[in-house]
């Protein structure tokens, strides 16, 4: 993945941002509140920045971030609250999952530069945002 076309500092290392999404996610009450699971929500997506693109990623553009992942988030929620009826039409739920991966690379897209895009995403030079969805498989259940 290529550096070229942005500079946000440094970025966290594997190591070190596995230990702290570990921490995020461990030792906290179970279930989480509504307003506790919203802050996890918003402290991973920072750590996310700060692995991909950098610790000194503007934070204007981490609120719009933000704004992206709450909407996404939504459609996410309402997506698993339809699986019920779509575990009957299999291809219905792998259209939803994948409209929804495509949004959300849309949607970020509208936030970060393509090569800050490729880098969040994980994404090799020309490779397109997906979700590797086996309809088979969701069809055996």
């Amino acid at each position: 993945m290529s550096d070229v076309g942005f500079d946000h500092g440094p970025r966290l290392s594997l190591a070190e941002y596995e230990r702290r999404l570990i921490a995020l996610h461990t030792g906290h009450a179970q279930p989480p509140t509504p307003d506790q699971d919203r802050e996890r929500l918003r402290a991973q997506l920072d750590l996310d920045i700060d692995f991909r693109l950098g610790t000194r990623f503007p934070a204007d553009r981490r609120e719009a971030m933000w704004a992206v992942r709450q909407r996404v988030e939504r459609q996410r929620v309402r997506l698993l609250l339809s699986h019920v009826v779509r575990k009957i039409w299999p291809r219905l739920l792998a259209r939803g999952a994948t409209g929804l991966a495509d949004t959300m690379a849309e949607s970020y897209a509208e936030v970060l530069s393509p090569a800050e895009l490729q880098r969040f995403l994980g994404l090799q030079a020309g490779e397109k945002p997906g979700l590797p969805i086996d309809v088979d498989q969701i069809r055996r259940g």
